[in-house]
Order: C-alpha cells, then structure tokens, then sequence
C-alpha cells in the first residue's frame, strides 16, 4: 500500500461591501451589474456601475472567486459601507488527506486536473463573457444618461468624440439635433393652446358704420384697432 497526501482548498465567503468612495457621499444608486451569481471573476474585473448626485463610479473588484448572491437590483439605493454581493474564495488553510490506495489517489490525481481544465474552461467563458460586457459599456456622464433616458436614445448609437470614447454632452445633442432634422423620425413636441370668446357684434356694427367716412380720409378701420383701445383700458384699471 502507498499512501500519498493530497491538499484541498476550502472556500469561505466573504462580503464584498461598498467603500467610501469620496466627495461626502454617502448613497449610491445601483445603475448597472457587469456581473451576475455563479460568474467567476478576477482581481480588477468591473463588478457594477453606482452613481450618485456627483458622480458615476464604476466599482472594480478586489477577489479572486466566485460571486455567490448580488444584494441589489438595477436602480436600488446603497449605502456606503453595506454589502454589494457576496464571493466565495479559497482559504489559506488547507487539509491533509491520507489515500491508502495507490489507484486511489491516482483516480484523485486524474479528477483535479479534470476539474482543472473545467474552470480553465470555464474562466475563458466568462473572461469571454466579461469583454463582450465591456464592449457594449458606453463611457459617458450622468448628465448624458439622463438626457438619453429621457429621449429614449442608445448611448451606443450616438458617436462619441472624445478621445477615450466618452460620450459627451454635446455629442448626445448632436445627435439629437441630426435625428430631428430627419424626416422619417417623428419627433413630437408638446403644444399649449389657450382660447376665449367675447361678443363683438356691436364693434362690427360700428366699424361698418364709420368705415367708409375713414377710407376716405386714407385710413382703414380694422379690428385690431378696437383690441388695442380694450387692452389699454384694462390696463388702466388693472395694471
């Protein structure tokens, strides 16, 4: 018999919580996950997108592991300090285990490295994964968002010009502008009509009465005339 001592890595969970990231601020709102449970992820992978009043901060992760539970929803408010999700790491302690059998201890040669190649394989999934995320993020400000959130317009259809690919605020106006000049896009735009009635049977009775005495002395009577007189006599009352 052969006896052969193999080294397993426990897991742990640990919290990954929302640091102080500066300027007095004190709530975030969530706007956008990177990540999702059961994702495997790196040291300095982007885990979410928060902002707040001031800024928009996307947080970047501090552990190598596995994302277990993600504690908020698109939109919900965090406070500095409370946990974001949670991850599951190797442990620096380790466990000696003795085989007494030789086929043993190579079946469990042969299964680590089997698993191994599995979460090789599946690393390069979600690094994969995580690129085509990156690729589909859109640099820009709060202001930006806000302005094409309320236009309904996708960050990554505006054209970006500044030179790390920021969509900037005149770009998005830009935009805007060039969609409103086109002919085949409806754009609505929101109309205030306010009208009144008043009886004016007797002003006509007299203009028709005075209007050709005054034609010809060369000066036409039109209704207008009678508005301005009312007005300034308003305003003299109800200035």
């Amino acid at each position: 018999l052969l006896s052969v001592s193999s080294f397993f890595s426990a897991k742990k969970v640990v919290p990954f919580k929302l640091l102080d990231i500066g300027e007095g601020i004190q709530d975030v709102t969530v706007k956008e996950w990177f990540v999702k449970s059961g994702d495997q992820v790196k040291q300095f992978d982007d885990i979410c997108e928060v902002q707040s009043d001031k800024a928009s901060v996307t947080i970047t992760n501090r552990y190598d592991g596995l994302i277990k539970t993600l504690h908020y929803k698109i939109d919900n408010v965090a406070l500095v300090g409370s946990t974001l999700l949670d991850f599951e790491i190797e442990d620096n302690s380790t466990d000696v285990v003795r085989n007494d059998a030789g086929e043993t201890a190579k079946s469990t040669e042969n299964q680590t490295i089997d698993n191994s190649e599995k979460s090789e394989r599946r690393s390069d999934k979600v690094e994969s994964e995580n690129i085509t995320l990156k690729e589909e993020k859109v640099l820009s400000t709060p202001a930006v968002k806000r302005i094409a959130k309320e236009n309904n317009i996708k960050l990554t259809d505006v054209k970006a010009t500044d030179k790390n690919g920021r969509v900037l605020k005149e770009d998005i106006l830009a935009h805007l502008q060039k969609i409103s000049a086109d002919p085949r896009v409806k754009v609505t735009i929101p109309h205030f009509i306010y009208s009144d009635e008043c009886n004016v049977d007797q002003v006509m009775r007299y203009r028709n009465d005075v209007k050709d005495s005054l034609m010809e002395r060369g000066i036409s009577l039109i209704l207008m005339t009678f508005f301005i007189k009312a007005a300034s006599r308003a305003l003299q009352q109800y200035p």
